[in-house]
């Protein structure tokens, strides 16, 4: 089986504006809360991972033929144990994001990576937001008016059901159980429609969703007298994301020109082996495995991506009032560990903003557009 990508491809670029591209660079990466699939546990009544779960795959970039930087220095001045074998995260931090900003050894590789030639990449999906924006995109598509909405617009639907989903979990889910989500049948489609306008109408009187709310509901409507939601059909049933594979095919194929070095993900990488990439016909094979323990640029993304992870989960799972309180009180130390991964960030987006990508709600990025200013 072939997956030809030069559609995509463009598409993507063009739609986002991205430059930089066709460059060559070196990219390395490692993962976090990779499930393999994420699924509805049919017998349970539940999710097979927290609602707030955040995927992230990234690390650390450079230029092809451009690097300066110092591995053996850092090992020196993070003064690791002698029985540590390679740089960990773990060996670097513990405990939950906040704990992380206070360790010695943190603002060490901190501040040594900013020093540095390399830049940090990662990609953030949110596994339950990504899971039901389709609800929203099947509505849509069944409405001419509605497919003229802006983005921006659009995206804030998704971002206030994806709210209300979140508030009421156990509500929402044993709906999309009941209907085998994300596998409608036919004759349940407009069934489906109704329970969802039903379950937007006990929110859309708060007056921050109420907008989208409202809007969302209208253009349900429609899926209900057509009986057709595309995007929510001839899918398997419970399975709201059956595979990760295209995760890690994106950076391959939209940096093609680049190469791509990822710690061993056996499961991934069979897969893609049978699966070729191809560009106008010819196969894309810029990538390979490597085990951390050989690859010293591994090592440095596995720091990267458990902080990112650390990160992600906390901004994600704390309301903005919460944020702002820690952030307040936050010691000498943990404001300048919190200071470099904002500047991190900026070195990064400043250079090609198409290292940094999300696939979050509205509501979430904008407490990280927050957070990194």
């Amino acid at each position: 089986m072939s997956f030809e990508v030069e559609y995509v491809r463009s598409q993507t670029i063009a739609l986002h504006n991205l430059s930089g591209m066709d460059d060559r660079y070196c990219f390395y990466y490692d993962e976090s809360n990779n499930f393999r699939k994420f699924r509805i546990k049919e017998k349970v009544n539940r999710l097979n991972a927290p609602i707030n779960s955040n995927f992230v795959l990234g690390g650390v970039v450079h230029e092809k033929d451009a690097i300066d930087f110092d591995y053996y220095k850092l090992v020196e001045e993070l003064n690791l144990q002698k029985t540590v074998e390679e740089i960990k995260f773990k060996n670097i931090a513990k405990g939950d994001f906040i704990q992380c900003l206070k360790s010695d050894k943190l603002k060490v590789f901190l501040d040594w990576l900013i020093e540095s030639d390399l830049y940090i990449h990662y990609f953030v999906l949110n596994l339950f937001y990504f899971s039901i924006v389709d609800i929203v995109d099947s509505a849509i598509s069944n409405s001419k008016t509605a497919m003229e909405l802006p983005m921006d617009f659009v995206n804030t639907m998704k971002s206030n059901l994806y709210t209300i989903a979140k508030r009421d979990e156990k509500f929402f889910v044993s709906l999309l159980l009941s209907y085998n989500y994300p596998n409608l049948h036919k004759l349940k489609i407009a069934d489906f429609s109704r329970d969802i306008l039903e379950f937007i109408r006990r929110y859309e009187d708060e007056s921050e969703l109420h907008v989208g709310l409202v809007s969302l509901r209208q253009i349900l409507k429609e899926s209900i007298s057509k009986k057709e939601i595309v995007f929510l059909e001839n899918n398997t049933d419970y399975e709201l994301i059956e595979s990760f594979e295209h995760f890690y095919l994106q950076p391959i194929y939209m940096f093609m020109n680049s190469t791509h070095e990822f710690d061993e993900e056996s499961s991934i990488f069979e897969s893609l082996n049978d699966d070729a990439i191809t560009y106008k016909g010819e196969p894309i094979n810029n990538y390979k495995q490597s085990n951390s323990k050989e690859s010293k640029m591994v090592q440095i993304s596995d720091v990267v991506v458990g902080l990112l992870a650390k990160y992600c989960d906390y901004v994600i799972g704390a309301p903005v009032d919460e944020i702002k309180e820690m952030l307040a009180k936050f010691d000498s130390l943990q404001q300048e560990n919190f200071n470099n991964i904002r500047k991190l960030i900026e070195k990064s987006n400043t250079y090609n903003k198409a290292f940094l990508h999300y696939s979050i709600s509205t509501e979430d990025r904008i407490k990280f557009s927050f957070l990194e200013s």
